[in-house]
């Protein structure tokens, strides 16, 4: 079996069996005839070739399993970080109509590099307004990270709901156009009525009442 690691560029071969067997016909079949079936198929990292083999004398299906271990780089976001004094009030929460400033700090966990990584992030709320969202990170290292302060600009709307985690969805795309998608969350900030109690004023009903009374 020959695979590649890097889009076709290059391949290398792999043994599928530590058994060697000398073709021969099947019997009762076509004259000198065995048989030339050969199969593969793979799914997520394992990979099943399929071929026929008389290594017992006779003909039988063989299958081989492998793990086939591909080396990827994978950009995920591991912290965020809000601004909200450049145009906001300051307090460090994401309040009800507020514009906050956002940088994130995305990190390579695969192992392979990850090269002109370009981040976007998505709010997944209508209360959220993304007024920048995209922002280039370049190249990563197998382990490597890198925060950009402030690059991320969104407006909160002020119908927003006190205190809910507003979820964000991070997309980072590679020059190779690999995608990993991560998440992050801030909780939200506003102002939260509540009726303590209730008072009823009908002035005309106790007007009828007055004017009811005999006498």
């Amino acid at each position: 079996m020959a695979y590649s690691t890097d889009g076709a560029n290059t391949f290398t071969d792999m043994k599928v069996s530590d058994v060697s067997f000398t073709p021969s016909p099947i019997p009762a079949m076509a004259s000198g005839y065995m048989g030339d079936y050969l199969g593969i198929t793979a799914y997520d990292g394992n990979v099943y070739p399929t071929w026929t083999d008389n290594r017992l004398g006779y003909c039988m299906t063989y299958v081989s399993m492998i793990q086939l271990v591909v080396p990827m780089g994978i950009v995920g976001v591991n912290a965020s970080y809000m601004n909200d004094t450049t145009f906001g009030n300051g307090n460090g929460k994401m309040d009800f109509g507020e514009t906050e400033l956002l940088g994130l700090k995305m990190e390579n966990t695969g192992t392979a590099e990850a090269d002109s990584v370009t981040v976007t992030v998505t709010p997944m709320t209508p209360y959220i307004t993304m007024l920048d969202s995209t922002e280039f990170y370049g190249d990563f290292a197998i382990g490597g990270s890198r925060t950009i302060y402030d690059c991320f600009k969104f407006t909160v709307a002020d119908s927003i709901p006190n205190g809910i985690n507003i979820p964000f969805l991070v997309k980072a795309r590679d020059k190779k156009d690999s995608v990993w998608t991560t998440t992050f969350s801030i909780l939200s900030h506003a102002p939260a009525v509540t009726i303590m109690s209730h008072v009823i004023s009908d002035p005309a009903r106790e007007e009828r009442k007055r004017s009811s009374r005999p006498g």
